[in-house]
């Protein structure tokens, strides 16, 4: 791991800051302007009227630099200028002929741009050093990067051109005056070099060293100086040269104590209860019963719901201590002795329900019996005093598979015949019987022991909600398998909220036993495409017996506030068989996300300034001429969704026109979109306008909408279009949570 670590960036939040006293930043222009109002003594005795403003002052702001090399977590100084001051997240183990990097900060701490040259001091016999604008990579993803890669073109264009960095001061650029910049005053960069062909446990490392502008007090310039240390500091790293070791020896192993995982209910007791495992499918136990010559097996389900399954089973076949040689024959019977089902000849018999019995093991050899027929057989020793001859084989039995119909007990009568009498029936039988699971869930219905079928529940599948409502589907396990089982629940709802944005919902679960686990992570689908990674509750239920079931489970949910309206989602829902391991999904619950809100339009007038957006603004107002007026309408759409073939207009009509007062050229025209806290949609939408009817029109910087010298104003209609291109009378939108504002100035005649 050292290896792989060594090419990495370091982990954590940086704790860099720029110098809180870096200043304004340089070329900032601040102005300042005066302005008197007051009695006109020429006026009425009381007037406001009287108004002087001063001239402008202006003062431009000059260059003053500074800047430092530091660590990502900062804490660079007169200790860190040595190789054994690298402080601990600064040394590694790297094998000899890799590469080792660093990451560091270059800060601006001055208020102008700043140009720092990187150069380095090394200690150990490093060769070259380079510096990349980001970690290398590791092109054949072999989890090391040796000396040769970094000429893979992949890091070549990580490195520095000429070892040069040049950082902008932190905030605003004021030669940018079209921008409002937040530049962080901060770049990181990567040290790189091959760690060299020396003793391990070597020590050896590097630091940055930079070269940049730094204001001197007198002579009011900005001259290059260079980091030591004891000015600036600088800032080693420590390589430990490592040296890989590996070994490899067989496991210690520990007899095991704990036996197999078996049904709720069916008890097993270390050192006390016979058990042991299917021998082709160690997730199946088998409990023998010698006393009663029975086995018992609890197989588990797999991965697929067509092919037949099967459990092997281990039998043994004895004979007294005084019988002869023998030979054995083997077959499925019936409590009168003889073989049953068909023959196939190959040693496998295949029984009513597609049930098929084959016979195994090292000693099983196929021979002809008294009826002409191949039957598989062992062959017994002579018993001798003291000795009890015997012969082990297996018993194979196939079956259809059951995980999602009724099965029953698959019990299959193995009988053992001795040729050393006449005809062919068994002198002694043993009983091998399979317990298969089976599952059902979905949503509930009226008859016990099944589910409703997938768009014919008795409860509705699709209901309709509002945001922050709950919703509640009543579901059911059945349990026709032949053993008891618990379930794991887990559900989700895949939201789209009105801002664009997609929140993952859990169902939560209720009902008799049923308990909510720890969250775990879950990787789910979005509609849009791609994927989320979200904590999904889980819930356990109680033990559900063989041929039992669990109604009344509640599955619940609670749509966010945030909901988009108009959608229909999808209910996912997984039940799991927690021993079975048989896992089922429901899908075809839905819900109907319903529309709360409404749209309301109020306008505001304000004379000779800005229309206040309260009670004043509406209220009624006295204008003389040559007065402006200033209107503000606003629409506001509280709906969860936008609403679609939105125009605001201005005016409702001539009768309402203020147009027809307006000095010529006078009128001046805005509009803004803004949105509810936390509501701003992920895609932003375009504003538009149209004058006098005519087409509508990208409106300007600022959200002016552009009147042409002339142009006699009838009316101003605006609207929002999601997107390029341009709306129509029937495509714009008013986002959802959205206030569009309409702003309109106009010089009384």
């Amino acid at each position: 791991m050292a290896a792989l670590a060594a090419g990495t960036a370091l982990a954590g939040p940086p704790s860099v800051t720029v110098d809180p006293n870096k200043g304004t930043n340089a070329d900032t222009v601040i102005s300042n302007q005066a302005i008197a109002t007051y009695e006109d003594p020429t006026g009425t005795p009381g007037n406001t009227s009287g108004s002087v403003t001063s001239n402008i002052v202006t003062t431009t702001v000059q260059a003053k630099a500074a800047f430092n090399l530091t660590y990502t977590t900062g804490g660079d100084s007169a200790t860190t200028s040595t190789l054994a001051g690298a402080p601990a997240a600064y040394q590694k183990e790297v094998v000899a002929g890799q590469v080792a990097s660093f990451e560091y900060v270059a800060v601006n701490n001055g208020n102008s741009t700043q140009t720092i040259t990187l150069g380095s001091q090394q200690t150990g016999g490093i060769g070259t050093i380079k510096f990349y604008s980001s970690a290398p990579v590791d092109p054949n993803n072999d989890g090391k990067i040796t000396g040769a890669e970094l000429s893979d073109p992949l890091n070549i264009a990580k490195e520095i051109a000429n070892n040069t960095l040049t950082v902008k001061p932190q905030g605003d650029d004021p030669l940018t005056d079209k921008v409002v910049e937040t530049n962080t005053g901060l770049q990181n960069f990567f040290m790189v070099y091959v760690v060299p062909d020396v003793a391990p446990g070597t020590k050896v490392g590097a630091t940055p060293v930079g070269t940049g502008q730094v204001f001197d007090a007198v002579s009011k310039t900005n001259p290059n100086q260079t980091e030591t240390a004891s000015s600036l500091y600088l800032q080693y790293n420590q390589v430990t040269v490592y040296s890989p070791t590996v070994d490899t020896a067989p496991p210690k192993v520990t007899p095991p104590t704990t036996p197999p995982t078996t049904p709720p209910g069916v008890t097993v007791t270390p050192g006390t209860t016979p058990v042991y495992t299917d021998p082709n499918n160690p997730n199946t136990p088998i409990l023998p019963d010698v006393a009663g010559d029975v086995q018992k097996a609890y197989p588990r389900s797999d991965s697929e719901t067509v092919a037949a399954d099967s459990v092997t089973f281990n039998n043994v076949v004895t004979s007294s201590p005084t019988s002869p040689a023998d030979t054995v024959l083997l077959f499925p019977t019936d409590s009168s002795g003889n073989p049953i089902g068909t023959n196939n000849g190959d040693g496998t018999f295949t029984l009513p329900g597609d049930v098929k019995v084959s016979f195994g093991g090292t000693g099983v050899t196929l021979v002809t019996g008294p009826d002409g027929n191949k039957y598989p057989s062992v062959t017994l020793p002579a018993g001798t005093t003291g000795t009890t001859p015997s012969a082990s084989y297996t018993v194979t039995v196939t079956y259809p598979d059951p995980d999602t119909i009724n099965p029953v007990p698959v019990t299959v009568l193995i009988g053992a015949d001795s040729s050393n009498d006449a005809g062919i029936t068994a002198n002694g039988t043993t009983t091998d019987t399979i317990y298969p699971a089976a599952m059902k869930f979905g949503d509930a219905d009226s008859v016990d022991g099944s589910v409703a079928a997938p768009g014919t529940v008795g409860d509705t599948p699709t209901k309709s909600a509002n945001p922050s409502a709950t919703v509640t589907f009543p579901m059911d396990i059945v349990n026709p398998g032949e053993y008891a089982d618990t379930y794991t629940l887990e559900g989700y709802v895949v939201v789209k909220k009105y801002d664009g944005t997609y929140e993952v919902v859990s169902v939560v679960y209720s009902g008799s036993g049923i308990t909510a686990g720890t969250p775990v992570s879950r990787t789910v689908p979005l509609p849009g495409g791609g994927t989320t990674t979200v904590s999904v509750t889980p819930y356990t239920t109680s033990s559900v017996s063989a041929n039992g079931e669990l109604k009344d489970i509640q599955a619940s949910v609670t749509l966010p506030a945030g909901a988009q309206a108009g959608q229909t989602l999808t209910v996912q829902q997984t039940a799991k068989a927690n021993y079975s391991t048989i896992t089922l999904t429901d899908t075809n619950d839905k819900i109907t996300v319903g529309a709360v809100g409404s749209l309301t339009v109020n306008k505001y007038q304000g004379v000779n300034a800005n229309a206040t957006t309260d009670a004043a603004g509406q209220a009624a107002k006295n204008v003389f001429p040559g007065d402006t007026l200033k209107y503000a309408v606003l629409a506001k759409n509280s709906y969860n969704t936008d609403v679609k073939q939105f125009i605001l207009k201005d005016p409702n009509s001539a009768a309402t026109s203020p147009f027809s007062y307006a000095k010529a050229d006078t009128v001046t025209a805005s509009v803004s979109l803004t949105y509810d806290t936390g509501a701003a949609p992920t895609t932003a939408a375009n504003l538009f306008y149209k004058l006098n009817g005519g087409a509508w029109t990208a409106v300007g910087t600022g959200g002016a909408i552009t009147i042409p010298a002339g142009t006699t104003v009838t009316s101003i209609e605006v609207t929002s279009l999601y997107g390029s291109g341009t709306p129509t009378d029937t495509t714009g939108v008013l986002p959802a949570k959205a206030t569009l504002r309409l702003d309109i100035s106009l010089t009384v005649k």
